[in-house]
């Protein structure tokens, strides 16, 4: 599995992108308890990665075991692309997709590991590429979108990207992890 990591972060790598269009899920870490949306997408300026929150109970043998790989020791601000990331949200909205959008994280919520694994293990530390998360509700009932959804969804997203008039390379990491 680690080789197969390494030649992700390779094969990202020598593809030399401008943007990560990021698409992950959320398990309680990003959004409130009282708002899960189905589809949304982050243009913000900067998101967090804030291990204090997500690994604020470290007895948990298993989040002390993967911490590394997930989350570092101190909070971490990840670049976006606002205008492009703006540009998806109107497109997905003229292909009837109401996905929720936000410019602003909740000062005490993080990232979560189908985003800072992107960026801990493929990314170059020296090179942060700005990243734009885009969320799919995959663990919380009942909003769940159904396996024919995501794929129309991926298809909006992808028709979003080729309509974008800027010159930046943009590559697309679904992540699972």
């Amino acid at each position: 599995m680690q080789r197969a990591i390494e030649e992700l972060s390779a094969a990202l790598k020598s593809a030399k992108p401008d943007v990560v269009l990021l698409i992950g899920d959320d398990q309680e870490e990003l959004f409130l308890d009282d708002c899960i949306p189905t589809f949304s997408l982050f243009w913000g300026k900067e998101s967090w990665d804030r291990p204090e929150f997500i690994h604020s109970d470290m007895s948990v043998p298993s989040r002390a075991a993967v911490r590394w790989a997930f989350h570092g020791d101190a909070p971490e601000a990840y670049p976006g692309h606002p205008a492009l990331g703006r540009h998806i949200v109107e497109r997905l909205m003229g292909q009837h997709f109401d996905v929720a959008q936000f410019t602003k994280q909740h000062e005490s919520r993080s990232l979560g590991h189908a985003f800072t694994f992107v960026r801990r293990r493929l990314m170059d530390a020296d090179r942060i590429i700005p990243m734009i998360p885009v969320l799919i509700n995959t663990y919380l009932m009942p909003n769940q979108p159904s396996a024919a959804r995501c794929f129309a969804f991926g298809r909006a997203l992808a028709n979003a990207i080729r309509t974008w008039p800027g010159t930046e390379r943009i590559a697309v990491v679904a992540s699972g992890a």
